[in-house]
């Protein structure tokens, strides 16, 4: 809604409109040829274009998706003139009386404000599909108006073979070679001379050519695990930049988390299961204790990834995990796997590489809507499923995850809290995001705590350090990422929160309340970190 970019964008759109009215009147001012006809389509075609793209940039890279009702309906102080401010403000004033009516739910009809352009790391800003889509229906034009003048005229596919090899070039690069190499192959060749990538020997894999579903290029993503003089324990296991890739590459739509008293299992176990189930089904969309047994394909080129922690066979951090499977509980692991145990057995002493080959194989690859989707083949995804949500490997994965828990410990102890949702915190920063203390965040933290009034009673003294964490170190993640990670740490300092559009109620759901923690309050609790 800033109006400089508007103009800006706008000026773009009105560009291109006035080009192809001049080219058109300069074309149509020469006697009327079928080439002048196919030259004035083209150049009325490029104009509609430049004025669709110049609208859509301004949709998707200003107004991040929105349009000017929306962001008036969401902002109508800063948006809507005076005639309208009223009736935005009367949408709010019903809005709210529904959240109190509802119990602090928003409503369906209610928006949420995006802090970026969802599809900032796509060509122009836009959504996937629409700048191939813009290509393809290009090459329609000049195809249907090339053949049209061929007809009058044998000699014009000669006369622009440069221009159509030019253009196949784009092809490719947003296409593939595969799309070029068909056209090149039909009868009536142009040149007859050219080689296709394939004949190059640039297309094929050394283990022979590619699948037709594999063509689409697979995401380039940032380790999960870079290279850091801080231990293990203190970098993101699951970076918040990777997590709505894992999202998308999940088989099913993500379910409902479970209740608690779903066979009693949640509330038997210890808080550092409980602090684990939370972030996992942040992570994973699923409740417990589906979350233990989710299983994501080689989206990240990890291979497989599974359960709570999505540990992965590419880095090794997995492959321990269900050696112990074997070694401790060999009955409950044959019973699951079934005949296919003795082919899992050999896989985990094989070399990586091997191991590699194996996840990858249970896999088919689609693309869908530009998007690459790793399916996993019938029936290992439901026996990995039921084996990462069994009680023996939960445990194992607990017990995993234990130096994650003592570092949140610790950090509960640096930063003064002492609650069950405290540890929550710290546990889900060290997973998404590492330390609390990055880019200056932590002296930010010590000023807001300073400043807090020295009367507050101890849960109001918890609660009120927790928000400052949330909101400090969320003011330090990336800009596209700062909303989630807000929301996601808010709703954990607040106990009820809403994360990736589902409501959360951490009493209910994990038994996560603002009880003390044992461990935390041996010591006495300064008021201020000093």
């Amino acid at each position: 809604m800033n109006k400089g970019k508007w103009l800006t964008g706008g000026g773009a759109a009105i560009l291109g409109v006035v080009a192809g009215v001049i080219g058109g009147v300069a074309v149509l001012s020469r006697p009327v040829t079928v080439e002048i006809v196919g030259a004035t389509v083209l150049i009325g075609w490029l104009g509609l274009l430049v004025v669709y793209l110049g609208w859509a940039v301004l949709r998707y890279n200003v107004n991040y998706g929105l349009s000017d009702h929306e962001w008036k309906v969401l902002h109508p102080e800063l948006y809507a003139g005076k005639k309208e401010l009223q009736r935005y403000q009367q949408l709010h004033e019903q809005w709210a009386e529904r959240r109190r009516k509802g119990g602090g739910v928003p409503g369906p009809e209610e928006l949420t404000a995006p802090t970026g352009n969802p599809y900032a790391g796509e060509s122009f800003g836009l959504p996937p599909g629409v700048v191939r889509g813009m290509l393809a229906l290009t090459a329609l034009v000049m195809f249907l108006v090339i053949e049209v003048i061929n007809v009058f005229r044998p000699d014009t596919e000669k006369r622009f073979d440069q221009l159509i090899t030019a253009f196949m070039m784009v092809l490719a690069f947003y296409f593939g070679s595969r799309a070029v190499g068909a056209l090149q192959s039909q009868p009536g060749d142009r040149t007859g001379k050219e080689e296709s990538r394939e004949e190059k020997g640039l297309e094929a894999p050394a283990g022979g050519p590619a699948p037709a579903s594999e063509t689409a290029p697979r995401p380039q993503l940032v380790p999960a695990v870079a290279a850091s003089p801080e231990t293990p324990s203190e970098q993101p296991a699951m970076p918040v930049h990777i997590q709505g890739l894992r999202l998308a590459s999940l088989v099913t739509p993500a379910a409902p988390a479970a209740s608690p008293a779903a066979g009693g299992r949640l509330s038997g176990l210890k808080l550092e299961a409980r602090v684990l189930a939370l972030t996992a089904s942040f992570e994973t969309g699923k409740g417990f204790p589906e979350c233990f047994g989710v299983v994501t394909g080689d989206f990240d080129q990890m291979g497989l990834s599974f359960g709570a922690l999505q540990w992965n066979l590419a880095t090794g951090s997995l492959q321990p995990l269900w050696r112990r499977m074997r070694d401790e509980h060999e009955d409950l692991l044959r019973r699951i796997l079934g005949s296919r145990f003795d082919e899992f057995r050999r896989m985990l002493d094989a070399p990586k590489a091997e191991q590699l080959q194996w996840a990858r194989q249970l896999q088919r690859t689609t693309v869908r809507n530009n998007h690459t989707r790793w399916d996993f083949v019938s029936p290992w995804r439901q026996l990995l499923g039921e084996l990462g949500a069994s009680d023996e490997m939960i445990a194992l994965q607990i017990e995993a995850a234990s130096n994650r828990y003592a570092v949140a410990l610790e950090a509960c102890r640096e930063w003064q809290l002492t609650t069950q949702r405290g540890v929550a915190l710290m546990f889900d920063i060290n997973v998404q995001n590492g330390k609390v203390d990055k880019a200056g965040a932590g002296a930010l933290i010590r000023a807001d705590y300073a400043q807090l009034p020295a009367d507050l009673a101890d849960d109001q003294l918890q609660l009120a350090r927790m928000q400052i964490v949330a909101r400090r170190r969320s003011e330090v993640a990336a800009p596209q990422w700062r909303t989630d990670v807000l929301l996601r740490k808010m709703t954990i300092a607040n106990g009820v929160g809403s994360v990736h559009g589902r409501v959360h109620d951490l009493a209910k759901e994990y038994e996560l309340t603002l009880a003390a923690v044992p461990e935390l309050t041996s010591a006495p609790v300064q008021r201020n970190v000093a």
